[in-house]
């Protein structure tokens, strides 16, 4: 069984909890808290660089898009941030492992 959901790319924590409540000793409950740790953390990031992060630059870009003080040069810089934190997102949203996200880091190379 594998710890990664296959849908979201998230690792399953309950998994992680169940390891840590069966582990016995302090070796193995250390190395267990240590993974649910791990994971959870991993979870917290890839949420935060997949959603969070690409949603505060649209809407901080849509605000200030909406002032009418801005030179074109500079409506045209911010409306590409915008273009390029919603095709961040939508990549991100297709990477559901590690494997996929190395499987397309490198076909960014050819």
């Amino acid at each position: 069984m594998s710890d990664e959901d296959e849908k979201t790319g998230y690792f399953k924590m309950s998994n992680a909890v169940d390891d840590f409540s069966d582990s016995y000793g302090a070796k193995n409950k250390a190395a267990a808290g240590l993974k649910l740790v791990g994971k959870g953390l991993f979870n917290v990031a890839r949420y935060g660089f997949t959603e969070i992060i690409p949603a505060l630059i649209v809407n901080q870009g849509k605000a200030v898009l909406k002032n009418g003080d801005l030179s074109n040069d500079k409506r045209r810089e911010i409306e590409e941030k915008i273009d390029r934190a919603n095709d961040f997102k939508s990549r991100a949203s297709d990477i559901k492992s590690a494997k996929d996200f190395v499987k397309s880091s490198h076909s960014d190379e050819d």
